[in-house]
């Protein structure tokens, strides 16, 4: 989570999904670009059961776990992927 540092101020929030790769540092780097607007910004590790903390390569590799980790995601009505996607 990355605050503004503007302490005594009501404050708005956004909620950042991340990509197949998983929180990676281009979604950190827009969370704390977001911050700097006077935004609170939340990037939830959506793997955070399978594996915590994961950042995967944007390749055919990292996308080919990615679809692997999203289909071990619990309480969403998604369809299970049996290839990654394009």
């Amino acid at each position: 989570m990355c605050a503004p540092k503007w302490p005594g101020r009501a404050r708005l929030a956004r909620i950042l999904a991340h990509q197949l790769f998983g929180v990676t540092a281009d979604i950190r780097e827009v969370a704390d670009r977001i911050a700097a607007l006077g935004y609170v910004a939340v990037a939830p590790d959506f793997y955070h059961r399978a594996a915590p903390g994961v950042e995967l390569p944007a390749d055919d590799a990292g996308r080919e776990r990615g679809v692997a980790l999203m289909n071990t995601l619990t309480g969403i009505l998604l369809p299970r992927l049996t290839q990654a996607p394009k």
